[in-house]
């Protein structure tokens, strides 16, 4: 037995579509570690075992190299660099050490332009936890929808089955009264038509009721043979929901006006980096390299025993302080890319405003169509209640030979049509009280940021 809660747990845990979806959130948040992982240390291991040559005729020797490289970028845009290394060729030893800072100073210079992969990165994440959020409000309502149409279809087949039941003792007393002549053929006729229309509305409405059993499989990942039984309350509500309140919870709650605000946000990011990018590269560099070399030398005892001694030569350290720049004067592609930011800019309000349209539109339809509804459901039990009277009515004359069949057949199909346009009603009044806690934004929680 599928309800509502059990069956929207089932649909969020198991839709494909869905689950689809999910997994671009995690890639939107895989691509955020990544571009944040470009602010971790970096340790680059730097060494080499080889034999050389060193072309003065020494022979081949055993030249090993090991070093490390390790650096940093910070969120500021300053770089560091440190890099230890030695390396050994013969009797000759070297230690070499270097260590490097550069800062920009006019277009990377700051937060907000330095981390801009990640800002842009942050901003595809949110996009994509609200579009899931969207997709899980849609999900629900079709779950929703597709169990109450369940239900309305169920109750369709046993209306038409009662209807062929009743149509068909009505062909059978209209082939008893023609045969003691209180009818005619036509009479048989027109109750065996009546009925064969009965039969095919039936076998309509029982494919229409396995169709749905199918869209209810496939919305919660079901094997597409396994029997379904729902349940869930038929009750409606009519609210009574004020206009403008409906509107202002709507832009309020809908995080599709969360998504918009953000898009203006980070287009306006967009173009403030833009614009310092317009400066020209400049950067500091402090560079500081120091190195130092041990050397052996053969000597002769006075006993004529060879030994080596070893002396430590140290390089005078290099040092660098300046500045380095390397970039297009023309700046052309900068300027191109700065003015089509402030057209984005510019469509990313113009979005915001049809947003805010859009949800006020779909809130009006909503509760419009709910109306409507509430209207239609009245008709509909006044009809039921006509129908019911003009079958009683015509089933007495029939029976007492003050009418023929006709009448009896009328009314029958007034009252399977009353029937059906009223759990349709009802049905359609339930699952626009669900559409317009959708269209408000009440329907689920969304997330925060």
């Amino acid at each position: 037995m599928w309800e509502i809660g059990s069956a929207v747990s089932q649909a969020l845990k198991a839709n494909r579509n869905f689950i689809t979806g999910l997994e671009s959130v995690e890639r939107a948040d895989l691509n955020l570690e990544y571009e944040l992982s470009e602010y971790d240390w970096k340790v680059s291991p730097n060494s080499r075992l080889a034999y050389t040559d060193d072309g003065n005729g020494n022979g081949v020797k055993f030249a090993p190299e090991i070093g490390c490289d390790f650096s940093k970028k910070f969120m500021s845009g300053t770089k560091f660099f440190f890099s230890p290394k030695f390396s050994k060729m013969g009797k000759q030893v070297l230690t070499n050490m270097r260590a490097m800072i550069t800062q920009p100073l006019f277009r990377g210079l700051g937060y907000w332009y330095t981390t801009a992969r990640v800002q842009g990165a942050s901003f595809q994440y949110r996009a994509a936890v609200r579009n899931m959020h969207v997709a899980r409000v849609k999900l629900i309502v079709k779950v929703i929808t597709s169990i109450y149409d369940i239900i309305k279809l169920e109750e369709v087949v046993r209306l038409n089955e009662e209807s062929c039941e009743r149509l068909g003792g009505c062909v059978t007393a209209a082939r008893l009264k023609e045969k003691i002549g209180l009818s005619d053929s036509l009479d048989v006729y027109r109750a065996e038509t009546e009925l064969r229309h009965a039969e095919e509305n039936l076998t309509n409405a029982q494919e229409r009721l396995q169709e749905g059993y199918d869209l209810f499989r496939e919305l919660l990942a079901l094997p597409m043979d396994l029997p379904i039984k729902v349940c869930a309350p038929m009750q409606y509500y009519d609210l009574e929901c004020d206009m403008d309140e409906a509107i202002q919870t709507a832009l309020s709650y809908r995080i599709e006006i969360d998504q918009a605000q953000d898009n203006i946000y980070e287009q306006k990011r967009i173009v403030s980096w833009a614009d310092q990018n317009l400066w020209p590269d400049l950067n500091l560099l402090l560079d500081y390299q120091v190195a130092k070399n041990r050397l052996g030398a053969r000597f002769e005892d006075e006993n004529g025993q060879e030994y080596f001694t070893y002396d430590w030569y140290k390089k005078r350290p290099n040092w660098t302080v300046g500045f380095s720049s390397q970039s297009d004067l023309h700046r052309s592609g900068e300027k191109l890319f700065y003015d089509n930011s402030l057209l984005a800019m510019d469509a990313a309000y113009r979005n915001m405003e049809q947003t805010e349209v859009n949800v006020t539109m779909e809130v009006k339809r909503a509760l419009r169509t709910l109306k409507l509804t509430s209207k239609r459901i009245e008709l509909q039990e006044e009809q039921i209640k006509t129908a019911e009277g003009e079958l009683y009515l015509s089933q007495i004359k029939f029976s007492r030979g003050m009418a023929n069949n006709f009448d009896v057949i009328q009314a029958e199909k007034n009252l399977r049509t009353a029937h059906i346009a009223y759990l349709s009603a009802v049905v359609d009044h339930i699952n626009g009280e669900y559409q317009l806690k959708g269209v408000l934004g009440t329907l689920a929680d969304k997330p925060c940021f």
